[in-house]
Order: C-alpha cells, then sequence, then structure tokens
C-alpha cells in the first residue's frame, strides 16, 4: 500500500485498513462527495469519473484488470451518481470538476496521485487537474479522452459519413444528432437516450448492452440535470488542454482509438504539445478498429 514519494498519512497501512470498504463518503465545497473502492490492495489508482451525468457503476467493467494491481479510487464528481449536486448551477463544468479532484486528494491525505486515470470526459477532467496541479499527479492515464483545443477536426463528420446507412450504427448516430436540438429534459429520458446512442460508441456493438447493464440506471440514474449544465459550461468557456499541456509533469499514457467519433483534437496534435511537457514521457497506443 505504501508509496515511497507519499509524506502524509495515507503512508500508514492502518489508515488504508480503516477505509477499506465499498462506498465513503467526505465533504468540500460544501458538497457531500461519493466514491467506492474495489481493488486487491496495491497502490493507488484514482479514476475520475465523467461529470454529465451516470454514476461511475459504468466505469467498473472498464478497469478489472487494474483492479488486480491496484486499489481503485472511484471518484463521482459533483452531481453525479451519489455526489451532491451544488446550490450554484455554474459551479458543475469540468474545470471545477477537476479542481474537486485536489479536495480528494486533501481527503485521502495523498501528497500526490500516483496514478490518476481518466476515460472520454472523466480523461478531459484528469488532464485538466494535471495541468492545473502538476506536482500532485505521478503518472496519467487517460483512455480515449476528450482533449481540447484551438486545432480544427474533422474526427465527427468523418466517422458520421462512414456509419450512417449502417443498421446498428445509423439510428444510433440519429439519436445522438437529435440530442444536440433537443436534449433530454428528465432522468429517464436520459436513460433512454444513453441506450439507443450507445452503440455508437462500441467497434463490437454488442458490448453496448454489457455496459448499459453495468451502469446499474435503476440503482442510481444517470443526471439530466449534469448532463444540461456541464455540457452548457463547457462550450461557453472549455479547458483548453493544448495551451496548458506544458505544464504538465506527471508520466503519461493516452490509449485512443483510431476511428474516435468525438470531435476532439487527435493525437497528433496532443503529441506535438505534450512534447514540450516538462516530463517529456508522453506514450500513444493507437488502437486500429473498423466497421
Amino acid at each position: 500500500m505504501r508509496h515511497p514519494a507519499q509524506q502524509t498519512p495515507w503512508n500508514s497501512t492502518d489508515k488504508m485498513t480503516e477505509i477499506k470498504a465499498e462506498n465513503h463518503y467526505f465533504e468540500a465545497d460544501g458538497i457531500k462527495f461519493h466514491y467506492t473502492l474495489r481493488g486487491t490492495g496495491g497502490p493507488i489508482l484514482v479514476a475520475q469519473s465523467v461529470g454529465w451525468g451516470p454514476s461511475a457503476a459504468y466505469l467498473w467493467n472498464l478497469p478489472q484488470p487494474l483492479e488486480e494491481l491496484f486499489t481503485v479510487v472511484y471518484f463521482e464528481p459533483r452531481g453525479n451518481g451519489l455526489s451532491g449536486r451544488p446550490s450554484d448551477e455554474s459551479q458543475i463544468s469540468s474545470i471545477v470538476m477537476a479542481h474537486d479532484l485536489e479536495h480528494l486528494r486533501e481527503h485521502l491525505g495523498l501528497a500526490s496521485f500516483p496514478v490518476l486515470f481518466g476515460h472520454p470526459n472523466g480523461g478531459c477532467i484528469a488532464a485538466a487537474y494535471a495541468a492545473l496541479y502538476p506536482d500532485k499527479v505521478e503518472k496519467l492515464l487517460l483512455m480515449d479522452p476528450e482533449i481540447n483545443g484551438d486545432v480544427p477536426t474533422d474526427n465527427f463528420t468523418r466517422f458520421a459519413t462512414k456509419r450512417k446507412d449502417d443498421p446498428v450504427y445509423g439510428p444510433a448516430l440519429q439519436a445522438l444528432v437529435g440530442a444536440f436540438g433537443n436534449p433530454p429534459q428528465t432522468d429517464e429520458a436520459l436513460v433512454e437516450l444513453i441506450e439507443k446512442i450507445l452503440p455508437y460508441y462500441f467497434n463490437d456493438t454488442s458490448k453496448a448492452t454489457v455496459l448499459m447493464e453495468s451502469m446499474e440506471v435503476d440503482r442510481v440514474p444517470p443526471r439530466s440535470w449534469a448532463f444540461l449544465q456541464q455540457g452548457k459550461l463547457d462550450r461557453e468557456a472549455p479547458f483548453n488542454h493544448l495551451a496548458e499541456a506544458t505544464k504538465v509533469k506527471a508520466k503519461t499514457l493516452i490509449v485512443q482509438g483510431r476511428d474516435d467519433h468525438r470531435p476532439c483534437v487527435d493525437c497528433r496534435e496532443q503529441e506535438n504539445c505534450m512534447d514540450e511537457s516538462p516530463s517529456r514521457t508522453w506514450w500513444y497506443w493507437i488502437v486500429a478498429t473498423s466497421p
């Protein structure tokens, strides 16, 4: 459990034994935050969940092999899952959620995060934290992250053109595009939307059902309020990862699919900026996929 760089009470194995359980809560910034502990008792890996509505349960099938090596802290950002909703509706952007990771670090008593993991929007939040708090992350693991920057990309259009007539991808694409102009206004409507669009995110579309089941929407439904507010705020004031990338000191691995449809910056632009990072240690695994 002990990490040599930690100079905090978390170094104590008694501390870890004390909190080793499923669900945990702490309060910061007037909000009650929730996280779940899973794993076999190895070093700490913090998994940042997405901020657009669902609980962190959707991640449990994703990094399961990591649980064999790490103690994984699945952190739910404000307004998502079992974490509390802020009273100020303007305080639910990805940038604000990145600062919430600092509250988690202080709560855990860590001098720095040994490993910080993020997937899509969770990757957006984790990467922002690594730039905002460069001395507080030792290793950064981003899987298919939302990386924003002042570089145009045709990812969404290219992907949509290729798959719009597919019998599975086509209807999912129609539901996704429809949500841009008519977003879900209730939790129930958000669940229905997720069920319709999930196949669009998979090379093997049969896995969409597996993910939907793992999201446990009956236990903790996705929050439409977070879906509406976070997206709006991020569009108004996005965090420019490319402009801030030179501040990142963490050793970083980015895993990204070649056919990722989301309109974010591609790996080539990420790599150009990351080369100027103080750590100069950025690796890329481009996963080749096919329709």
